[in-house]
């Protein structure tokens, strides 16, 4: 039959076929038979048929289950790693797209300056054949679906490639996973895509298959060499059948040709095979979204939400449930029966990031309905986003500084948001966003600072409103304050600022008295001092520059930084720092 099953009660999937001609015999006939009898056995999930004409016994079939579901162990790190960063992707975007309410706490830099970057930024793209996604060459059954482009991660100085680096200790695993450990076998340069089914059942471990096509042709003799497997054509086309390695699970390959290959766990091989002639079924709302993603994007996830919830102790760490299970209550799987997420990392000079979010309603509900119920929810995670940053304490400025300006850089994701009006008789709705390539990174490494800063948050604890410290009325009480101070590159107008915001005082920099000793407002700053006086502060900034000073004019209420030159010909006199 070739469709999938799903029990309605554990979401099990499975392919259903049409079952044997069984021939009818007399009964005379039947007990002079002398084959050896099969037996047929079904697996603990209560689905499964075991069918083996060598099992004589009850006790040998329980044998033979276990040794196969023993050759399903493996590492599940790789998509652990990948389900933990559609997590955090997906949740930095629920923050704020669709919605047109503006957090208590917004950076002074307008959304209309946003907005008119972005158009200047965003030259009109060539138009490229579009090839949609498919499940060629992998096994039927796939819940969750990840497209992506190596080459392009780790091209040198590229967008993509700042993306991956922002995402921290996560990129560091990535890089790890696919370069030095070469789970695809290939390093990722030689890579041009990567189509990732996994499969996910109730009490099994996460089984993993991919489709990979290189950049180059490889040559066969070595291709061949590299699958370190016995080859074998039980299931009527020549596979590879290898055992686990350091690195890499046991697994079936299947060589396409000199560009391509995929792979499956062994206990998949039938099926891999027969995905050469038929592409591997995924669920209905799956299948039905892959026809209308594309093999262009940079990179694609592809899932249903309800089984995120089923089996999310599988998928991610205990410690991100919680968010997880965020995410879900905004995307609910009572009305969304599947959702697709596509980016394409553009390019500074010419093509803009953009991100393209498919969701396929269930029966239930029309298209319409649901995209006004998601824009409704996404109204209210601006305010929600803002009390939630409030509740965090980063450790270190730097990073209290960089998760302040999240807000902001969602707001912008949230103003260049537009959704698309479904048309009758469709079932999905798209969201679409551009804004310039540099956004990608930006929001990269922001998100992640504030994902880690949430694990260690405890956002049930009520926000403690503070009794409104009284602040001292001289600015030179107020630069006895205390800060923190942790600057990495960070330019001298920039620490300064910094400075200033956090004592609440006026600063401004004496440019041309700066530049008469050859002193830029870039000059950058690489200290962490921890927390200390604001006069501390600022005396090791200009300690390292020669002459430099500040004036403090208490009438004016204003720090002026500037030369001991300057001041002298101005009348000023230099605030000391060190009293």
């Amino acid at each position: 039959m070739g469709k999938i099953g799903k029990c309605p009660k554990c979401a099990h999937r499975f392919k259903l076929k049409l079952p044997d001609e069984i021939e009818l015999e007399l009964a005379e006939n039947a007990s002079t038979r002398s084959e050896t009898p099969t037996v047929r056995t079904i697996s603990p999930d209560g689905i499964a048929l075991i069918e083996d004409p060598t099992i004589t016994s009850g006790r040998e079939a329980l044998l033979s289950l276990n040794r196969k579901r023993a050759r399903r162990q493996k590492s599940n790190m790789l998509v652990g790693s990948s389900i933990l960063l559609l997590v955090v992707v997906l949740t930095t975007w629920l923050m704020v797209s669709g919605g047109t309410s503006k957090p208590k706490k917004v950076a002074k830099q307008s959304q209309h300056d946003v907005a008119k970057k972005v158009k200047k930024t965003a030259a009109p793209q060539k138009p490229v054949k579009n090839i949609p996604l498919t499940l060629h060459y992998l096994p039927t059954g796939a819940n969750i679906v990840i497209h992506f482009k190596p080459e392009k991660l780790w091209t040198k100085k590229s967008v993509a490639e700042h993306v991956r680096l922002s995402l921290g200790p996560l990129g560091e695993w990535i890089k790890k996973k696919i370069g030095s450990e070469r789970f695809f076998l290939f390093s990722p340069e030689e890579i041009e895509d990567v189509v990732l089914g996994i499969y996910v059942f109730h009490n099994e471990p996460i089984r993993t298959a991919a489709f990979v096509r290189l950049v180059k042709k490889y040559d066969l003799p070595k291709f061949k060499g590299l699958f370190h497997g016995e080859a074998t054509e039980k299931f009527g086309r020549k596979i590879y059948l290898a055992s686990q390695t350091e690195y890499v699970p046991e697994r079936a390959y299947l060589l396409i040709d000199t560009k391509s290959f995929a792979f499956s766990s062994i206990i998949d091989a039938e099926d891999l095979v027969e995905s050469f002639a038929t592409p591997g079924l995924p669920s209905g709302g799956i299948q039905e979204l892959l026809d209308l993603t594309s093999r262009n994007h940079d990179l694609s996830l592809i899932f249903e939400p309800r089984d995120l919830k089923l089996f999310q102790k599988q998928l991610v760490p205990a410690n991100t449930i919680a968010l997880l299970n965020r995410f879900l209550d905004r995307f609910s799987d009572e009305h969304i029966e599947t959702l697709s997420w596509s980016f394409d990392f553009g390019d500074r000079e010419s093509q803009p990031f953009r991100s393209e979010l498919l969701l396929r309603n269930r029966t239930t509900i029309l298209p319409g309905a649901l995209r006004n119920k998601i824009q409704t929810k996404l109204k209210e995670i601006p305010e929600e986003m803002y009390v939630s940053f409030r509740k965090m304490h980063p450790e270190f400025a730097g990073h209290r500084k960089l998760i302040g300006r999240l807000p902001v850089m969602l707001q912008a994701f949230s103003t260049e948001t537009v959704s698309q009006r479904p048309k009758a008789n469709v079932r999905f709705i798209k969201f679409v966003t551009e804004l310039p390539a540099i956004a990608a990174p930006n929001l990269a490494v922001a998100g992640m600072l504030a994902w880690n800063e949430s694990l260690r948050t405890d956002f049930d604890v009520p926000i403690v409103k503070n009794k409104t410290k009284k602040l001292p009325a001289t600015v030179a009480g107020r630069l006895r304050m205390k800060l923190d101070i942790d600057f990495r590159r960070t330019p001298l107008q920039e620490a300064f600022d910094y400075i200033a915001q956090e004592l609440k005082i006026k600063l401004e920099i004496d440019g041309p008295a700066l530049k008469d000793l050859g002193y830029t407002k870039n000059m950058p700053q690489q200290y962490k001092l921890g927390r200390v006086t604001g006069t501390e502060a600022i005396s090791k900034i200009v300690k390292q520059y020669k002459g430099m000073g500040i004036v403090v004019d208490e009438a004016k209420k204003l720090v002026t930084v500037t030369t001991e030159k300057f001041a002298k010909q101005k009348g000023w006199k230099i605030f000391e720092l060190n009293k």
